[in-house]
């Protein structure tokens, strides 16, 4: 059986997968920072042109997407706030890029499998679990994957030019990550065509350097110049976890190029190892097409990591989709060169019974069940019974945190209760001033641990109390998934 029939059927079953688990999935809860975009993206219009650069160190573009969105709404309904979860078409738009790359690579004649660059891109906890999650990591990921190829396809300079300006400048404007990775490639491709003395190309990479640095003035200087917006970035720390979340989400991609780029040096040694020299080394299509791809996600790497470690700690797992593209189009180069043998093809079966089997049991349940089930936690506490009482968030004491359950809290009931921290709770004092209400919830939990080593240790265990978790959630019984504390009667 050809290969191409194989990927076929798998790419097949794997999208199906994940257009079941994107319908059954839809409606989930939002988790925090969904809440938090949505919250910014209302604000923003009300905002002064510093405050509006300088709500979040994130540039205001996505949030103004999310704004044009939530106006769209209001046409056809009244009740946004029931209607969040339509927000989430706005990442179908990362199907564009997608769609051009994929037809820019045919166009080109570019040596490379497509099935094997398509099962992949969606084989990945990246694209499962962010293309129904309201923060602008799908769309970085397609229009990163768009640069990529022409990149890969050697256009950018000349035929495509236009496109990845474009391409380049939208990047950039969703997150810093995407600016950095267009500088990459700029560069490693202006230092290329000068050894090349390409010097018009090079002319092309000159400008192209000099808008996005202008760019990056423009979308981020106000942001980095103000220091209570780089403090809520406190909470990055370097984390090599990181990395290692980063080879979880990718790891399908990761295996299939540790697998066959060993199957194709054992196939090719005879014709890698006796070099005459390394200039026809590095002049192999293969070779080539590999530094292409890496050179640029490594300048990327250290850079964030050298301002990580000299200036603010801004490395992070998620931003690091950018380079995904990277894995998924060497993967594809990979398939194409390397000769398909019986063996070969046994192999490439395993790997793909793997592959799939991974998207369903492991990546599958981001895309059906939420992180933090806070709809439910809010509908839970702010009801007409517990209206105007008191009660506890496990806030951890994060600067600001109050204020947020408080907007958050608005969207999901238009019932109100005045929210205190949970150190300030006097469990004996609460019980005399509402023991005649017919409200028993006093504590809520999202987005934070420790509420039961709290309750464990600072509240008496003789006031019975009881707590209920958060259903539909990806880690359960957890107080960060959300979780409420009532008293037993």
């Amino acid at each position: 059986m050809h290969i191409n029939k194989i990927l076929v059927f798998f790419v097949i079953i794997n999208s199906l997968i994940i257009i079941s688990g994107y319908f059954f999935g839809f409606s989930k809860s939002l988790w925090l920072d969904e809440l938090l975009s949505i919250i910014y993206g209302r604000e923003i219009i009300g905002l002064s042109l510093i405050e509006i650069f300088t709500i979040d160190p994130h540039n205001p573009f996505f949030y103004s997407i999310l704004n044009i969105g939530q106006t769209i709404i209001k046409l056809f309904t009244l009740d946004v706030d029931s209607n969040l979860y339509y927000l989430k078409f706005i990442n179908l738009i990362g199907l564009v890029p997608i769609y051009l790359s994929f037809k820019i690579l045919k166009k080109e004649k570019t040596p490379i499998s497509f099935y094997t660059v398509f099962l992949l891109l969606i084989s990945s906890n990246y694209f499962i679990f962010y293309i129904l999650d309201l923060r602008p990591y799908f769309l970085i990921l397609s229009f990163s994957f768009l640069i990529y190829v022409l990149h890969l396809t050697n256009t950018l300079e000349n035929k495509y030019k236009l496109l990845f300006f474009i391409s380049s400048i939208i990047l950039s404007a969703l997150h810093i990550y995407g600016l950095t990775l267009s500088m990459s490639i700029i560069v490693y491709r202006f230092l290329l065509n000068l050894y090349k003395k390409n010097y018009s190309n090079a002319k092309v990479n000159l400008f192209f350097s000099i808008v996005l640095f202008i760019i990056f003035i423009i979308f981020y200087f106000l942001q980095i110049s103000n220091k209570e917006t780089m403090a809520t970035l406190k909470y990055i720390n370097i984390n090599f976890w990181y990395f290692r979340t980063f080879i979880e989400w990718t790891l399908n991609s990761i295996i299939f190029i540790f697998i066959f780029l060993v199957v194709w040096v054992f196939q090719f040694k005879n014709q890698i190892f006796p070099l005459k020299s390394i200039k026809d080394f590095l002049r192999n299509d293969f070779v080539e097409k590999t530094l292409n791809l890496s050179l640029p996600a490594l300048i990327l790497v250290i850079v964030v990591v050298s301002i990580s470690y000299l200036v603010i700690p801004i490395i992070h797992f998620k931003p690091l989709i950018v380079i995904f593209p990277a894995l998924v189009l060497y993967s594809g180069v990979i398939s194409f060169y390397i000769k398909k043998t019986k063996k070969i093809l046994l192999i490439f079966c395993i790997f793909l019974v793997f592959c799939t089997s991974n998207n369903l049991f492991f990546y599958l349940k981001n895309i059906l069940y939420t992180q933090q089930n806070i709809e439910w936690v809010i509908k839970k506490t702010f009801t007409k019974n517990c209206k105007d009482i008191d009660v506890y968030f496990n806030d951890k004491s994060k600067p600001g945190f109050i204020k947020t359950a408080k907007q958050i809290s608005k969207i999901y009931s238009k019932y109100e209760r005045p929210i205190k921290p949970l150190a300030e709770i006097k469990i004996n004092n609460y019980i005399t001033k509402y023991k005649n209400t017919q409200c028993d919830i006093l504590i809520f939990s999202f987005h934070s641990y420790g509420l039961e080593k709290f309750i464990e240790t600072q509240i008496l265990k003789k006031n019975n109390l009881v707590t209920e978790y958060a259903p539909n959630v990806v880690n359960k019984n957890s107080s960060k998934a959300g979780a409420i504390v009532y008293l037993s009667k």
